[in-house]
């Protein structure tokens, strides 16, 4: 009920201090808090273990208190480090928005936009997004680096990226999202198999055939595995890649039949055939998520609008030419 005048200055104290030191080590001191493991923080910002307990320890002489509890096991922080921790997170947003707000000011841009996806959109579809954006913000840094769905909300919460481009639903209270689009989970086969001749496939249908599969099928394959377990049909896995477009050159050379996104084939469709799979296909949909608590400036709600129009198209496997919505919404969707 009542306040604590020694601890509420120690706060402020660490607060101001906090204020002042380099960006990096406030980074390098959160990465430890969430992972809570000198090797794992190292793993994740791509230095040694060695180097993130010098920063660690720099941090606590600049601060003159101890902010982290060492143990064989987790790494956990003290009140102090507690403190720093909610400091730090405020001074990486405050940061973050002078950043947009001084690019802003611009007209063609400027300042840096970090954006992660998975590897497979990445390669075939970011191009388009990039580019579109690169014409209207020229001046405008662009980082796009390779993001799982695993990893996706960790990555955003720790504003390590500004957006990501992830499968719904997005449940979590600290991240909002706008749908770029859906797109279509199919069979891909060669077309020289019997399969080929096929306008749609039923479950039963892939029972005898040779599968092409990923050994640990991630989210993006939920749709798939929700409807084989669904139909009770469990086709032989005759080959494992985690490489979608190996596994896409097998099924061209008729080794097996493989499961893909149809956007993934539109520039190799020669001898291939994309088969729609059930009543109404297999579809899902894409989000791009940002931090809820991030203010969206007029550059990131153009590329929001980018990201609709570009994806929209593309995520449908379908040619720009037949055109496009832009009218995908941009409300914040973030659940608690």
């Amino acid at each position: 009920m009542y306040g604590h005048p020694g601890k509420d200055r120690d706060e402020a104290e660490l607060s101001r201090r906090g204020s002042n030191l380099d960006i990096k080590l406030l980074k390098t001191f959160l990465a430890l808090a969430d992972e809570r493991s000198f090797t794992a923080a190292g793993k994740l910002l791509g230095l040694t273990q060695s180097a993130v307990s010098q920063q660690i320890r720099v941090l606590e002489r600049e601060l003159g208190a101890e902010l982290v509890i060492r143990s064989n096991k987790l790494v956990g922080l003290t009140s102090a480090g507690e403190i720093l921790r909610q400091s730090a997170h405020r001074i990486l947003e405050n940061l973050d928005q002078a950043r947009s707000l001084i690019a802003e000011r611009s007209s063609n841009g400027g300042g840096r936009l970090s954006i992660g996806a998975p590897a497979s959109v990445c390669r075939t579809l970011m191009p388009l997004v990039a580019t579109s954006f690169h014409t209207r913000f020229p001046a405008t840094d662009l980082s796009i680096v390779t993001l799982d769905h695993a990893n996706a909300i960790e990555r955003l919460t720790r504003r390590d990226v500004d957006f990501a481009l992830t499968l719904a639903p997005v449940r979590h209270k600290a991240i909002a999202a706008a749908e770029a689009g859906r797109d279509e989970v199919v069979v891909i086969a060669g077309e020289q198999t019997p399969l080929s001749r096929l306008s749609r496939l039923r479950a039963n249908d892939l029972q005898s055939q040779a599968m092409i599969l990923p050994p640990n099928p991630n989210t993006e394959y939920a749709v798939w595995s929700a409807f084989m377990l669904e139909s009770g049909v469990f086709p032989r896995i005759a080959l494992e890649t985690d490489s979608l477009e190996l596994a896409i050159a097998l099924a061209r050379a008729g080794l097996g039949v493989t499961v893909a996104p149809r956007w993934a084939i539109v520039s190799m469709e020669k001898g291939l055939a994309a088969l729609n799979v059930g009543d109404s296909g297999l579809w899902r949909t894409w989000v791009i998520a940002y931090p809820a608590s991030m203010r969206l400036t007029s550059i990131h709600r153009a590329f929001l609008r980018i990201c609709s129009e570009q994806l929209g198209t593309a995520l449908r496997g379908t040619s720009a030419k037949e055109g496009f919505d832009t009218s995908a919404s941009l409300e914040r969707t973030g659940a608690a």
